[in-house]
């Protein structure tokens, strides 16, 4: 642990209380005082459940998560994407179902989370919507405007609308 880490931990502590220490799961140390639940503060005993996190910080089994899917407390490893707790068992891709075992995955607002080859594939079909409406849209322009005709009426010499009215609210024809 680098000096760092264990400022962290041991910063914790008041001066006045001894720096005995003690060991706990991934080699963290913390002085008995300061060997608590990170979100109540509660001190942990022989007896407590420990849930340690891989940043070193550690919860006691009453503030664990609970997955977001499935509504169980998590009581073993946890997977946090964004503001939602998942369990190994239910992280898994909204498309495809399966399991999320590398941890690479993409998360879309109010849509889930995907694996990358899901991603991918949603995402292509994106751009593949989007090329299409510039096609349409600019078919859409050359016919109207950009394409000889002006609501479906011919231009005279110079460009002009023909037919109408003119300034002074007269026909032109």
């Amino acid at each position: 642990m680098n000096q760092a880490q264990h400022s962290k931990y041991v910063s914790r502590t008041p001066p006045s209380i001894p720096p005995l220490k003690l060991t706990t799961p991934g080699d963290h140390r913390w002085h008995i005082a300061c060997f608590k639940c990170d979100t109540c503060n509660i001190p942990f005993n022989a007896d407590s459940e420990i849930l340690p996190l891989d940043d070193g910080t550690l919860m006691c089994s009453d503030c664990t998560h609970s997955c977001c899917e499935c509504g169980k407390k998590i009581e073993d490893r946890a997977i946090l994407a964004k503001d939602r707790a998942y369990c190994l068992k239910c992280f898994r891709c909204r498309r495809c179902k399966r399991k999320i075992e590398d941890l690479r995955y993409a998360k879309i607002p109010s849509q889930g989370i995907f694996c990358m080859r899901c991603h991918e594939i949603l995402i292509a079909k994106r751009d593949a919507r989007r090329e299409k409406m510039k096609e349409k849209e600019k078919a859409r322009f050359e016919a109207g405007a950009g394409g000889g005709s002006v609501a479906g009426g011919e231009l005279a010499a110079g460009g002009k609308p023909a037919g109408g009215l003119d300034k002074g609210g007269q026909s032109q024809v």
